[in-house]
């Protein structure tokens, strides 16, 4: 399953509720993706992703996005969110791309890329912007087996989250993070 989002969309999620009561939280909305997320925008159209609340916004007012797959992300903003973006890879063509984007003011983590099951996951994170989340900038882990995960980030703004600005992690014998 893929799901594109066009330039210059704005996906708004229902502050502080959950009309089916799953996902990761059964009390805020969030995008959940089984397959690959493509949300390119321009920087004359950027895509947003954010809390449909007007006036005063709070953090972790919605979930956040959650990809079991590939992800896709340029010229796009997520804030506002329990988390930024959460994405698992599981399969050796999963791939986190994230490029000239802004991941901030969220409640947890900006963005966690996570990697399991023996896979060989990439992970690219440049030219983007992660800021005033009150979790980690961007945290990395591979977990279990032979699973890898080859993490490149380059020319970002990691800056006034709450913890470390970048984690790494590696267990069991997946190796050294690189």
């Amino acid at each position: 399953v893929t799901l594109t989002i066009l330039p210059g969309t704005t996906v708004a999620f229902p502050a502080f509720s959950d009309g089916t009561y799953g996902g990761t939280s059964s009390s805020l909305s969030e995008l959940n993706v089984n397959g690959t997320l493509i949300a390119e925008g321009t920087p004359e159209n950027p895509i947003l992703f954010t809390s449909d609340a007007e006036g005063s916004l709070y953090r972790g007012e919605w979930a956040g996005i959650t990809v079991n797959g590939s992800l896709w992300l340029k010229n796009a903003v997520v804030k506002y969110g329990t988390f930024g973006i959460r994405c698992i890879g599981e399969q050796n063509s999963d791939q986190v791309h994230i490029e000239d984007s802004t991941i901030q003011n969220n409640f947890g983590n900006g963005i966690d890329i996570f990697a399991g099951s023996n896979a060989a996951v990439v992970a690219i994170v440049e030219n983007t912007s992660i800021l005033n989340n009150q979790g980690i900038g961007i945290s990395s882990r591979a977990h279990s087996g032979a699973t890898s995960l080859s993490a490149t980030y380059c020319n970002n703004t990691i800056t006034n989250n709450g913890l470390e600005g970048i984690y790494l992690f590696a267990n069991g014998s997946s190796g050294d993070p690189v």
